[in-house]
């Protein structure tokens, strides 16, 4: 983990910094754990002279398995015990976990409100000083802050644990515009509302009604590297090349007429075979509905197969689709394209899919083998001016409220992968071929711009 610098500020210690985020951004983007598939930890401060900690993990039932993010507390119930909200970047993505600790009298709370003269209205930065009496040690400490940990915000209610402690003597708030404020005649087991300059705490009461909590068994679903991802408007599709009969590489050109499915696939990988099969058992479904079929193999390739066992799988699946061997570089362009989309560096793996419209953009890709009745059911992306907005909210599972408008797709963000990956050719050719396209579009002015941006 790559450590911020405090004061070494050499050409060598920043190299250091950076070259430990590019590591980072690297486990974001292969979609690998920060924590090595380490459990959730909570250790509970046992109090002394010394401060020492007791692991709990297993015990209070916070030892998930999860990749954590971020994590608030907040006494949910108001039952004077806090209650943990929890992030993951793996399912469930969200956890609520009920603090049931027998309900007691060893806490106290306090909700700020600073004057707004002297010190801002939420009291952020407030610093709190709770002088217990019978209690070692006799004073404890919070400070109120405006977010803490990563992407986390917890309740700005100030919780204080006072254990063991005979009674209260006294609440003192050092407000943010630097002034001490101190407020007697407190009790165990309440909540306060703190004004500044008011010199009273009053007693809060929390709602009387309050919904029954049931707890359930979250079951993440089973992991499947199968997927479906529908590309932002805009994207288009890099010009492919295909190995002839002579072991040359030559461009392909799509009709520029119909929708095309471009299915890359392989005769050892047996999901391949089979979704050809299915495929070719609704050949006149899908051409008259309008979708062309091209299938592009890899068996040519490093590791492949020999040509006898192509044409062997094709005529058990009983393809008519055009068959074709795709070039080494156009098959890491689709690589790189299908990359760019969620910005997921996971290799494309076979079978994969490419819904292509008339014009050369990408509309949607499939990772894994994909049914007749999706291409069918998608094949309405295809149609000609389809909006950003459309395309996003045909997307995602459930409808919703944004809070911008959807972004189209941007062909320098494709190149820019291309060159992190060391393809600065390739994604000079991905963009010249970008170019080449717009040309016939004078009044696509949107277009342009992203290519430009």
């Amino acid at each position: 983990m790559s450590q911020s610098p405090v004061d070494d500020f050499s050409e060598p210690a920043i190299a250091s910094y950076k070259q430990g985020w590019r590591a980072l951004s690297r486990l974001l983007h292969e979609d690998r754990t920060f924590s090595g598939n380490e459990r959730h930890c909570a250790f509970l401060n046992t109090g002394g002279e010394e401060a020492s900690f007791a692991d709990v993990s297993a015990l209070t039932g916070f030892g998930f398995p999860d990749d954590g993010r971020g994590l608030a507390t907040v006494d949910w119930d108001f039952d004077g015990d806090l209650d943990v909200w929890i992030t993951n970047r793996s399912a469930p993505r969200l956890r609520f976990l009920t603090n049931h600790t027998p309900p007691g009298q060893n806490f106290i709370a306090f909700k700020l409100r600073g004057n707004g003269k002297t010190s801002n209205r939420d009291a952020i930065g407030a610093r709190l000083e709770l002088i217990l009496e019978g209690a070692a040690p006799a004073k404890r400490i919070r400070t109120l802050r405006c977010g803490e940990g990563f992407l986390s915000q917890s309740s700005n209610w100030v919780h204080f644990g006072i254990g063991t402690a005979t009674g209260i003597s006294r609440l003192v708030v050092k407000w943010p515009g630097g002034r001490a404020e101190s407020f007697p005649g407190l009790q165990p087991g309440k909540f306060y509302l703190v004004e500044q300059d008011s010199g009273t705490a009053r007693l809060f009461s929390p709602p009387g009604q309050r919904v029954a909590l049931t707890p359930l068994e979250q079951t993440p679903l089973p992991a499947s590297q199968n997927t479906r991802t529908i590309a932002p408007v805009g994207l288009p599709m890099p010009q492919l090349d295909i190995i002839g009969e002579n072991g040359e590489a030559s461009p392909y050109a799509l009709s520029g007429k119909r929708a095309v499915a471009i299915n890359v696939w392989s005769s050892i990988c047996a999901a391949c075979v089979a979704e050809l099969s299915e495929w070719s058992d609704h050949t006149g479904e899908l051409l008259s509905a309008g979708l062309d079929v091209i299938t592009l193999s890899t068996d040519h390739l490093d590791g492949g197969a020999p040509p006898d066992a192509t044409r062997a799988a094709l005529a058990r699946t009983g393809s008519r689709f055009p068959n074709l061997a795709i070039s080494e570089p156009s098959l890491r362009a689709l690589d790189f394209l299908q990359r760019s989309v969620l910005d997921r560096w996971t290799p494309l793996p076979v079978p994969s899919t490419f819904l292509v419209n008339s014009g050369g953009e990408l509309v949607a890709f499939y990772r894994g083998p994909v049914a007749v009745d999706q291409l069918l059911q998608d094949l309405h992306l295809t149609k000609a001016g389809q909006s950003p907005d459309a395309r996003r909210n045909a997307a995602i599972p459930f409808p919703g409220l944004w809070i911008g408008k959807a972004v189209p797709g941007r062909p320098n963000r494709v190149a820019s992968i291309m060159a992190d990956h060391d393809e600065v050719e390739l994604g000079a050719a991905y963009l010249e071929h970008c170019a080449s396209l717009l040309e016939s579009r004078a009044d696509d002015t949107e277009s342009r711009r992203n290519l430009g941006d």
